[in-house]
């Protein structure tokens, strides 16, 4: 038998980790860039490449994100 693992891309290869300071409550892609929404009232941006940063997005909590 041949290892066929080998051939199959690692998601764990693809990934890096991200400090977001707060809860994620929810996370989603635009395009290549990961929004990871926090329950605090912000958005982490985390784009391919470079820095990830933070946009408050308002004072409250957020209770949904939703995403098409």
């Amino acid at each position: 038998m041949t290892d066929t693992r080998a051939n199959i891309p690692s998601v764990v290869e693809r990934t890096r980790p991200v400090k977001t300071g707060a809860p994620v409550v929810g996370a989603h892609f635009l395009r290549e860039t990961a929004a990871f929404v926090l329950g605090e009232g912000a958005l982490v941006l985390a784009p391919r490449a470079g820095e990830a940063r933070s946009v408050s997005v308002h004072d409250g909590a957020v209770l949904a994100a939703a995403a098409s």
